[in-house]
């Protein structure tokens, strides 16, 4: 098959455990563009964690955050799509998470400081790092849940199992038709637990990428390794899971390259595109 769209995860997938790109993989994507194939990043990140890869690689393709959520031109750096959860919605799920007292976070779909809203610190190393990591980018609030004063585009918690445990026992009550309940396993063995509305999928953003390069689906090549990206990896022509993919992941993939620490995506795409 003559690919025309490649679409690539970030973490546990084009990331290694660094979170940086190898060498070898950026070679490798330099010289798939150079065929004319449209490389896409496809990610749960929020965009400002995420663009230093696209630019890093010198992509001017659309990005696709929030498991195609919130997608950005990267050339106008504007917002040419979000899906966000309802404020009420979103109100009734922190008030419930943040009672049982596990770390609850709100991400506005913004490029400004602050993007992420918070309540409940948590002293896991991951959300320690976290707080480091993006300082100004965090905004603490005592009442998130009765102040929030914006549709999100996802409400998150991660941490200790414990305290994500304690809010997923909470899904049957919070969830419905029209909403994504995701939980994982991230960066930092940490559990992750984050609500989505049900139109933000990975698989939306392949969709539209295809609609707006013209391409069918049957030449979308993806690659992931998580949870979230089992709808982008069944919806792609080829799906391909990481070496360090979940079994479920696997499970649905049409294929299977090396891990991340060892160029898995380099490896499947010098194979299937360069070769």
């Amino acid at each position: 098959m003559d690919y025309k769209l490649v679409c690539i995860d970030l973490d546990g997938t084009l990331l290694n455990s660094d979170h940086c790109i190898s060498s070898y993989n950026a070679e490798v994507i330099k010289e798939v563009r150079k065929t004319g194939a449209v490389i896409a990043i496809v990610t749960g990140r929020r965009y400002k964690s995420s663009y230093k890869y696209a630019t890093e690689l010198e992509l001017d393709v659309p990005l696709i955050c929030y498991n195609g959520g919130m997608i950005v031109d990267q050339n106008t750096k504007k917002i040419i799509h979000k899906s966000t959860l309802s404020k009420d919605y979103a109100k009734q799920v922190i008030r419930a998470w943040t009672k049982t007292g596990a770390p609850t976070f709100a991400y506005a779909a913004t490029f400004d400081d602050p993007d992420v809203y918070n309540q409940n610190s948590g002293d896991h190393p991951s959300i320690k790092r976290y707080f480091d990591y993006e300082q100004r980018a965090i905004l603490s609030i005592d009442n998130l849940g009765e102040e929030l004063s914006f549709n999100p585009l996802c409400v998150k918690t991660f941490g200790w199992d414990t305290d994500v445990e304690k809010c997923d026992l909470l899904r049957a009550e919070l969830i419905s038709d029209d909403i994504i309940w995701l939980k994982t396993r991230g960066p930092g063995n940490a559990a992750y637990l984050e609500v989505f509305p049900n139109t933000a999928r990975k698989s939306f953003g392949l969709q539209w990428l295809c609609q707006h390069y013209d391409i069918t689906q049957e030449q979308v090549l993806a690659i992931g390794d998580n949870l979230n990206d089992i709808d982008m990896l069944e919806w792609a022509g080829c799906g391909v899971a990481m070496g360090n993919a979940l079994p479920e992941v696997k499970k649905v993939a049409d294929l299977t390259t090396d891990e991340a620490n060892n160029d898995g995506v380099g490896k499947i795409l010098e194979q299937l595109i360069l070769s």
